[in-house]
């Protein structure tokens, strides 16, 4: 598929196949699926749970207004908190079912991979592959079976891998503003997404503006829109960036290491 320079606009129709055009590949992915179920699924409660697992779940049984304050003087952002505040009330509190909401993000993650991945290189075999990496690997395994927020983190950043892609061969308002509705869970769900949000802008900056002279590169409707968007999100962000700055003054620790 091409596009206009200017505007993002299709020229020309995308026929390449997709990811589920052929039976093999439907079947490789189910299959990988189902055995990343099993993986995060194997004996889940078989320890208790540890520290931080008990942290979310003390914090989680507390009232939205007291977790919110709790979390302001702590390491992460809120959101993780608030979806184990609500699933909790509805599934319980025991080891099991705290867990079962990472290990739903972590076999989430085998798909999404799979997508992004075949829209990256467009070949299913590269999506087989990526699914079997991210279904495998001992520690996203480990961390699927974890009450913690971090799977979240990893299937919300896949999710910002592939929308910026769209944004890429598709930059109108849409795609972008899709973009905007996956970045901004990742942002409070854990600081260091914002390191992966500079890393894939950068990436994508110096895709598309990459040889062009500077005085071409300022016009560029790409750049503009790029930085609104993130314009946007840093006012979303408002909300949190007190307590974010009140973590960088207050626990040199957490972010240089100790």
């Amino acid at each position: 598929m091409k596009f206009s320079q200017d505007d993002g606009r299709r020229t020309t129709d995308d026929r390449r196949p997709s990811l589920l055009s052929r039976n093999p590949v439907r079947l490789a992915l189910l299959a990988l699926c189902l055995l990343a179920w099993g993986l995060r699924l194997y004996r889940l409660d078989a320890q208790s749970l540890w520290y931080d697992e008990g942290v979310t779940a003390t914090l989680a049984q507390r009232s939205l207004g007291d977790l919110t304050t709790w979390t302001a003087h702590d390491i992460q952002p809120p959101l993780y908190y608030y979806v184990i505040w609500g699933w909790g009330r509805l599934a319980g509190w025991s080891a099991w079912r705290l867990r079962f909401v990472s290990v739903w993000w972590g076999v989430l993650a085998v798909p999404l991979l799979a997508v992004l991945a075949h829209r990256l290189i467009r070949l299913h075999s590269a999506a087989v592959v990526a699914a079997l990496l991210i279904a495998t690997h001992p520690l996203l395994v480990y961390y699927s079976q974890e009450a913690r927020m971090y799977t979240m983190l990893v299937t919300l950043g896949i999710l910002v891998g592939y929308q910026l892609l769209r944004c890429r061969s598709n930059p109108d308002w849409r795609q972008w503003t899709l973009y905007l509705v996956v970045a901004t869970p990742a942002v409070y769900t854990h600081y260091f997404a914002f390191f992966l949000l500079l890393a894939l802008g950068l990436a994508f900056l110096i895709d598309g503006l990459f040889g062009q002279s500077l005085a071409t590169a300022l016009r560029d409707r790409r750049l503009h829109v790029f930085l609104l968007t993130h314009l946007l999100l840093s006012l979303i962000y408002l909300a949190w960036i007190g307590a974010l700055v009140g973590q960088l003054t207050s626990d040199a620790s957490y972010w240089q290491g100790q």
